[in-house]
């Protein structure tokens, strides 16, 4: 651990450094992959059998993410409790989840023309381009430690060195409430 003063620019010690005891390790952000759509009746199943293989869901990935619209993608497993028997990568057992900024609808009936097994559509403020170019935007200023994309959420993390809220009102106004959210290397103690 480290304590001193940042003036946006200079870091300098005002104590000498400590070795951290274990006190100061923040909690893992796990990401949360679960489906956004309530489930249907029955459960989460295929619709088709046939078209819910490897391939498909190959198929279906490629077709989503060359379109425009497209604002992420991510698999949410739907394994019974204590089911050791089932391999994880079971399609049948996986929810396809997909995140467009339009015409849900039309994004479905072309999902299913390759893909037969669960699937989850929603929508999303931005595509999965614009929050690319914002994270870019972001990732080119000087003093940021790192920059992601959330597909979920549909936010960019901005690491910083020091997270403000004058700052974050800036990059509000620029992108919108809550499109990036900062993250602060240092934490204010007073």
């Amino acid at each position: 651990m480290i304590i001193g003063t940042f003036d946006g620019r200079t870091f300098k010690l005002t104590e000498p450094p400590k070795v951290n005891d274990g006190s100061l390790n923040p909690e893992p952000r796990t990401p949360d992959f679960t489906s956004p759509c309530p489930a249907p009746a029955g459960g989460w199943r295929p619709v088709d059998q046939a078209t819910t293989t490897a391939a498909a869901l190959q198929a279906a990935e490629s077709m989503v993410t060359a379109d425009p619209d497209f604002a992420g993608l991510w698999i949410d497993q739907k394994l019974p409790p204590n089911d050791l028997a089932t391999p994880a990568s079971d399609p049948a057992k996986l929810v396809l989840n997909v995140r467009f900024t339009k015409d849900l609808a039309l994004h479905e009936a072309q999902i299913r023309t390759v893909w037969g097994g669960a699937l989850c559509l929603s929508g999303a403020e931005r595509s999965l381009a614009e929050l690319a170019e914002i994270q870019q935007e972001l990732a080119n200023e000087p003093l940021m430690t790192h920059t992601s994309t959330d597909i979920v959420t549909g936010t960019v993390e901005a690491g910083v060195i020091m997270a403000t809220q004058a700052r974050q009102r800036e990059l509000d106004a620029m992108y919108g409430p809550g499109v990036v959210n900062l993250v602060g290397a240092l934490e204010p103690i007073d």
